[in-house]
């Protein structure tokens, strides 16, 4: 639908606004709708949209897990440290600054990497909300519209929502 908006040659592609994250959501539609074109069905390009996203932002999303288990080695040595230096706030920053300045430990490297994502991650959000495309397409089984909330006739609540956080607490004990 972007498309025909921007064939008709005044701007009107413009009214589209995916706010402040628009410069990030333009090249995400563009994916979405040309995984579309491959597949025919939106369900599958946003699935794959998804897994193209993951697949860009893994080296980011590896960096931060790997600076995160470095942080969970060192949690008994800064255990002793806060024992030994809990009374005085300085000196304790200045000796752990010191550990992870030995141990080669970068503390902001678990962060930095999923808030250079997060911009990402919002812009897909956005994109998925506002893109016309999505408006009464199909999937697949009871899920007919895109732009609806799912909701299982069998059980007459959202059934997907309940899917997803199954997967997530299963990835979270991983």
């Amino acid at each position: 639908q972007l498309a025909l908006l921007q064939e008709q040659g005044i701007h009107l592609e413009a009214n589209i606004y995916f706010g402040m994250f628009g410069i990030l959501s333009r090249p995400i539609l563009w994916m979405l709708v040309g995984l579309y074109d491959v597949t025919g069905n939106f369900g599958i390009a946003i699935i794959l949209l998804i897994f193209v996203i993951k697949l860009l932002t893994f080296p980011l999303t590896q960096k931060s897990y790997v600076s995160m288990q470095q942080m969970k080695i060192l949690g008994p040595l800064m255990k002793d440290l806060q024992k030994k230096y809990g009374h005085d706030r300085t000196l304790l920053g200045q000796k752990q600054m010191e550990m992870y300045k030995e141990k080669g430990i970068n503390p902001m490297a678990g962060c930095f990497p999923m808030l250079v994502q997060m911009p990402i991650w919002f812009a897909l959000y956005r994109t998925l909300w506002d893109s016309v495309e999505l408006y009464q397409q199909p999937f697949f089984a009871w899920i007919t519209d895109l732009s609806q909330p799912d909701v299982f006739p069998a059980f007459g609540f959202a059934f997907l929502p309940f899917v997803v956080g199954v997967l997530m607490l299963g990835q979270t004990l991983m």
